[in-house]
């Protein structure tokens, strides 16, 4: 050791960097030929370094959990640029691991003497413990903004009378790099006065037929169901059945895996109204109010804590419209005994020091961890 620095914040715009190569993402989800149960999503990620290498990051769930560190899986990069023809490996020997039910956050780095763009529009293949392809994504440029919207019209065989409501208007999603979203919708047409009706994004891809809409769309690997009005998942219309507003929602996906999902505005009894397909959106081209900026508490071992864990990561509220917040944990390191059936207590209090934390703001939250003491929980808070 020859060296040292302490890391303290920086504003970029003081020294600006050279700009760098984009990174490249494939959008990672069952291989076209695989006929096994396992249903693998997330995105893999390649970003360029300085010496002719690049990081590869795999951020997937659904996939084989006999893919242990002491027995891992392959991956590899594919010539070919359609996951019905993935051609050549381009790479040998990466492997990934999974932990939990099937989850992988496994990262290399790769030394190929090309740059990153190289290897743009080509297959990423995911293979299971046996060597199946279970996951294949094609790498393509990673979205700047990263913001989807809706066009929402009837929901496929909706015929609503003259009385009925006849919803249309739009719902735009906008992404953190965290994963997760602000859902904002600006509708009309409601029934007039629907009191904490819901809007969804769904797990189909089509308004065109009731049978390909399905459910509420989220991983369950690492949340609970929050389309719920318990989760912030609603709308309140007025007399004129109208209805403005934003709620921030963590469904365990990021904008990939959310893009060209189906949104679903319910009536008060639950009934499906009206339906649009998430597509990209430049958010410049209308642009939102600005929120109020979320808070950002860094979580690690509490002052005067003697166990063995180690907990660290952030935990982050962002405010809804209406009157409410999102409150979500993204920590590692945590007891992995607090589980979904028998979670562990998280609070706000009233002090401003760890050395003194006051009393209780709030009472009953909880959260739960899976894997090796990972959470992800994510609750609404009114």
């Amino acid at each position: 050791r020859i060296g040292c620095g302490v890391l303290t914040t920086h504003d970029p715009s003081d020294s600006p960097m050279e700009s760098k190569e984009s990174p490249l993402v494939a959008f990672i989800e069952t291989s076209p030929d695989y006929t096994g149960d396992l249903k693998p999503i997330g995105v893999a990620t390649i970003r360029s370094n300085s010496e002719n290498s690049f990081l590869f990051h795999l951020n997937v769930d659904g996939l084989d959990s006999n893919c242990t560190d002491s027995s891992p899986c392959a991956i590899s990069v594919h010539d070919g640029k359609d996951c019905n023809d993935v051609g050549q490996s381009l790479w040998d020997g990466l492997e990934y691991y999974t932990h939990g039910q099937g989850s992988s956050r496994s990262t290399f780095t790769i030394n190929t003497g090309e740059n990153v763009m190289a290897n743009d529009r080509h297959v990423v293949v995911v293979r299971d413990l046996s060597g199946l392809s279970m996951g294949c994504g094609i790498l393509k440029n990673k979205t700047k903004s990263k913001v989807l919207q809706a066009s929402m019209g009837y929901y496929p065989g909706y015929q609503p009378d003259e009385s009925d409501p006849a919803p249309f208007g739009s719902v735009t999603v906008s992404f953190e790099d965290d994963e997760t979203f602000e859902f904002a919708y600006d509708l009309e047409g409601l029934m007039s006065n629907c009191k904490e009706c819901g809007i969804h994004i769904h797990a189909g891809k089509s308004c065109d037929d009731p049978d390909l809409v399905l459910g509420h769309w989220w991983n369950k690997y690492v949340v609970n169901d929050l389309w719920t009005t318990v989760g912030g998942s609603f709308y309140n219309s007025g007399d004129d059945g109208t209805a403005v507003g934003y709620f921030n929602l963590f469904s365990g996906f990021g904008y990939e895996e959310n893009l060209g999902h189906a949104v679903v505005i319910h009536n008060q009894d639950g009934s499906r109204i009206g339906c649009g397909v998430l597509t990209t959106h430049d958010p410049s081209d209308s642009p939102m109010e600005s929120k109020e900026s979320p808070l950002v508490a860094f979580i690690e071992t509490s002052p005067d804590y003697t166990g063995d864990l180690k907990p660290i990561g952030v935990a982050t509220i962002r405010s809804n419209s209406e009157n409410s917040f999102l409150f979500h944990l993204n920590v590692d390191g945590l007891d992995s005994n607090c589980t979904d059936s028998s979670p562990c207590a998280i609070s706000v209090h009233d002090g401003k020091d760890c050395n003194d934390v006051g009393q209780s703001l709030w009472d009953g939250l909880e959260y739960y961890t899976h894997g090796q003491g990972s959470s992800r929980s994510t609750f609404t808070i009114n």
